[in-house]
């Protein structure tokens, strides 16, 4: 039987969230680089000592929301994937590229920290023990046997290109989507009058092109 928080447990979960949240959205207002703990603790609400008792840096709470919007996407693609259970493969393929692309609509943020993160980081080497635990998140096995799996029957059973190579088909498809949300995102987020017809041409166009070269 499941402990229930008590009032202590409940307040230090709000609290870590609403840091997490205040650093999300400095994040999209300036980028990483520009973000301190002095700014993060003002944003938030707290002292910058109680701040430091959550999150020893600013690399920390970067990978901390990294991992759980990651965490979160790949949970959904799985849960996804076994709800088409019983569908052909170009069905599933349709219903699965489409149900992630709504749940971009809904988490554009994250895909919009996503590219902030990897830009970030490209450049610049967090401390080990948080890179291994990224590393661990989107190397999740149970995502990537799932996603494998799903295009390997689709491929034995014809619905998908009889050249493909599952492995690679997994590659392909989970990764281009990624840089996909990502650039619908900026379009999102740029704050330009023209970028909602962009936005709509580019995934329009990328859905073609996606499914047009597993089908």
């Amino acid at each position: 039987m499941d402990k229930t928080p008590s009032v202590y447990e409940k307040q230090h979960d709000e609290r870590e969230e609403a840091i997490l949240s205040a650093t999300k959205q400095l994040a999209l207002e300036k980028g990483l680089a520009g973000i301190t703990m002095g700014e993060i603790a003002k944003r938030s609400k707290v002292s910058r000592q109680r701040l430091y008792l959550y999150f020893p840096n600013t690399d920390a709470l970067f990978y901390r929301i990294q991992i759980q919007d990651i965490s979160a996407f790949l949970a959904f693609v799985k849960s996804t994937l076994a709800s088409l259970k019983g569908q052909s493969g170009k069905e599933s393929l349709l219903a699965l590229t489409d149900a992630v692309f709504s749940y971009r609509k809904r988490q554009s943020e994250d895909f919009l920290f996503t590219n902030e993160f990897d830009t970030y980081y490209r450049a610049r080497r967090a401390n080990e023990a948080l890179r291994k635990e990224y590393e661990m998140t989107y190397k999740d096995n149970g995502f990537h046997e799932a996603l494998l799996t799903f295009f390997k029957d689709g491929i034995a059973k014809g619905d998908f290109r009889a050249d493909l190579i599952p492995e690679d088909a997994a590659f392909f498809w989970a990764n281009t989507l990624q840089l996909i949300h990502e650039r619908l995102s900026i379009f999102e987020h740029n704050g330009e009058t023209h970028a909602q017809e962009e936005a709509a041409l580019y995934e329009r166009e990328a859905l073609k092109a996606l499914t047009s070269y597993l089908i």
